[in-house]
């Protein structure tokens, strides 16, 4: 039996969106477990299978704009 190597992806979210992103990984069975890391900050650990990184990167780039740690005002003049 071959264990599954473990990747580990860091990201900084906005940290309103980190319960909601924990809560939709939580969705995708085995794709990746969250820690949070510096909740004020929004950093956080996702460990994830490395056979499932690619399927990982494609749920963070759709989710991008939710999960982006700047202000919701930042193009308004």
């Amino acid at each position: 039996m071959t264990e599954e190597r473990i990747t580990e992806l860091y990201l900084r979210i906005r940290p309103a969106s980190i319960g909601f992103f924990k809560f939709l990984l939580e969705g995708y069975d085995g794709l990746a477990t969250l820690s949070t890391l510096d909740r004020t900050r929004g950093l956080v650990r996702l460990m994830v299978p490395s056979s499932r990184y690619s399927e990982l990167l494609d749920v963070v780039s759709a989710l991008a704009p939710r999960l982006r740690n700047e202000p919701d005002n930042q193009h308004e003049n």
